[in-house]
């Protein structure tokens, strides 16, 4: 009987390895200012990076300032990933290789609140551009020589900040669940810009699968926003993570006014279950077997011992 019960504590558990614990498992790593080759260029522009995040502060404050370029990440911008149906490795590589990308670089106020600079380089001027500025008198032609020039040199473009502002990596770390891990030889990929999902998100492959990661970031107002553009999209959660063929269907239907979903976003909730809410699941159902399993273990002692008793 011992044995029997041993086998059956066995197979719980093996039950439980299998099912449950490879959901909460994304080892990762991100791609950081201070592996890059561009990490010299932007050292360069250190003191304008603490000018930006110094803006928000008084001066009689004397708040120290620091930047941590291990924390600093890229991300790729105005790339429509979502054109395809479906993602993998080969065709990520190409798209990523294509891309324009900036770097989000944290200036630490105190433990777990940042200033977030945004440095990007600076774009060329189109001729359309240069002909509305000549005209408009807003720029002269040796200003428009002196500012081409500078195209391609790195700026800062931006700066957010307010009072629960963490970085992405304390972000991400805590909506994965799972600390960051720079050894790591899975990436994780920081994207922006993309037809109506405007601020940053995440795309990651977790067994053999492409994810989206939606985040809560701040804006330049200092307000939080969401990673979507349309107000359709207010039940996809933020914080969350969706199969990356989910969100590419629902990006599909979202002209589709006639087919509106008790989500609001032509599909249904059903149809859009983030694996943190399969995790729940999954939690419940083991622990159902986990307690038929104990009853089923108690019955079978009760009628061992009864016929034990009966041969006694």
């Amino acid at each position: 009987m011992k044995k029997n019960l041993r086998n059956i504590c066995l197979l719980l558990i093996t039950i439980v390895g299998i099912i449950y614990f490879p959901m909460y498992i994304y080892a990762y790593d991100i791609e950081t200012l201070d592996e890059s080759t561009d990490l010299t260029e932007i050292e360069n522009k250190e003191s304008d990076i603490i000018n930006a995040a110094e803006a928000f502060f008084e001066e009689s404050s004397n708040q120290e300032l620091t930047i941590d370029y291990s924390r600093a990440v890229k991300i790729y911008v105005d790339t429509n990933i979502y054109e395809n149906t479906q993602m993998y490795p080969t065709l990520l590589r190409r798209i990523l290789g294509n891309a324009t990308y900036l770097w989000e670089v944290p200036v630490r106020v105190s433990e777990n609140n940042y200033v977030i600079c945004t440095v990007s380089r600076k774009p060329p001027i189109t001729e359309e551009v240069k002909k509305e500025l000549l005209e408009n008198k807003v720029f002269t032609e040796n200003e428009i020589m002196e500012a081409e020039k500078q195209v391609g040199q790195w700026e800062i473009a931006s700066s957010v900040y307010n009072d629960n502002n963490s970085d992405y990596i304390d972000t991400i770390s805590s909506i994965l669940e799972e600390d960051y891990n720079p050894d790591d030889i899975k990436q994780l990929f920081l994207l922006g810009g993309t037809p109506n999902m405007r601020l940053p998100f995440a795309l990651f492959e977790e067994n053999g699968r492409y994810k989206i990661l939606t985040m809560e970031v701040t804006t330049q107002e200092g307000d939080s926003a969401s990673s979507f553009s349309d107000s359709i999209f207010n039940e996809v959660q933020e914080n969350s993570i969706y199969d990356f063929e989910d969100v590419q269907g629902i990006l599909a239907h979202k002209t589709d006014e006639t087919n509106l979903g008790d989500s609001g976003l032509g599909v249904s909730k059903e149809e859009l279950q983030s694996p943190k809410a399969q995790n729940q699941y999954m939690f419940v159902v083991i622990i159902c077997l986990f307690s038929i399993i104990i009853v089923v273990s108690g019955i079978c002692y009760y009628r061992h011992r009864k016929k034990q008793n009966k041969i006694t």
